[in-house]
């Protein structure tokens, strides 16, 4: 398990609501989970790693690189959506040259059947064919 330490967050554009995972995605979910501790509670994420191989290896790359610490959401509407952006613009701290580097990598889209429901982690796109986490 990854803790990060945030202050409030704002990383990559990614949707979520606080809620369960149909249990029709929980036969995809992997056991890996990333904690973020933030000023108002810890927040836990699940990974689809058989659905999006490539983009949960991005993220957990960049979770042990600490790209995600020192940013905050931008945007909670409660009960629907908490958002944040990319970690390169969205961190209050500079980031080394290894953050840096990980971080402007895209990662082609990796789209699948799982559907966007209360409890889903979902990452949005500006272009389609690439993402930067």
């Amino acid at each position: 398990m990854h803790i990060l330490r945030l202050l409030p967050i704002l990383a990559f554009l990614l949707f979520f609501a606080f809620f369960t995972i149909t249990s029709a995605q929980d036969s995809h979910l992997g056991s890996a989970r990333v904690v973020f501790q933030t000023n108002y509670g810890d927040i836990e994420f699940g990974f689809f790693p058989k659905v999006a191989p490539r983009t949960v290896d991005h993220i957990f790359k960049l979770v042990r690189l600490g790209c995600y610490n020192t940013n905050h959401f931008f945007r909670v509407d409660k009960g629907f959506v908490a958002q944040v952006a990319d970690v390169v613009g969205g961190r209050l701290a500079p980031m080394n040259e290894e953050q840096r580097t990980e971080a402007e990598k895209t990662v082609v889209g990796e789209f699948s059947d799982v559907k966007h429901v209360r409890g889903i982690l979902s990452m949005g796109r500006l272009v389609l064919s690439t993402l930067h986490a």
